[in-house]
């Protein structure tokens, strides 16, 4: 559990680097009170934007056409969905091959924001500006916004693993 916790923890820091601008224009000093925060001149016209810049190294992992795979975000992200994934169902022998795991998010046309694989590396399939198809049919905690609606307001992240054996017993039967 700490390695997800820990892993999940780095997830954060990656994104919070990958989506800051690449020469920032904030002061190195943090304010004494929250009244004295204030954005630069040309980042407060850009306050009700979505960011869209992704690490240039996650580049290359995008599934490609983007419009096949997502929508562009409407909304700001509210939520991330942690997810598990494996290649289990196509291969008993190999179930964390990362080239299996992706291939099944083509075949079905599914996406994510990212995906960590067993190693501990990132993988990020789908840029933060784009609403990733992961969350699928469902609500979440009675607010009628989320109504089969999820992905428009997540990012969605797979771990590479098994599920327990009661998860994993019809698939493993």
């Amino acid at each position: 559990m700490r390695y997800i916790l820990l892993t999940v923890a780095v997830l954060m820091l990656f994104c919070s680097c990958a989506v800051l601008p690449q020469e920032s224009t904030l002061q190195a000093e943090l304010p004494q009170t929250e009244t004295q925060l204030q954005l630069p001149p040309e980042q407060e016209e850009k306050t009700d934007e979505i960011i869209s810049d992704v690490s240039p190294l996650a580049k290359e992992y995008f599934l490609e056409p983007q419009e096949e795979y997502s929508w562009e975000r409407e909304f700001p992200s509210e939520k991330i969905v942690l997810h598990f994934t494996s290649a289990v169902m196509l291969s008993r022998e190999t179930p964390y091959d990362m080239t299996l795991v992706r291939s099944i998010f083509e075949e079905n046309k599914l996406s994510i924001h990212y995906i960590i694989d067993r190693d501990g590396k990132i993988y990020c399939y789908m840029p933060e500006s784009r609403c990733a198809w992961h969350a699928g049919a469902g609500t979440y905690g009675g607010d009628e916004k989320y109504t089969n609606a999820m992905n428009r307001y997540s990012f969605g992240i797979e771990l590479v693993a098994m599920g327990s054996q009661k998860d994993m017993a019809q698939y493993l039967t």
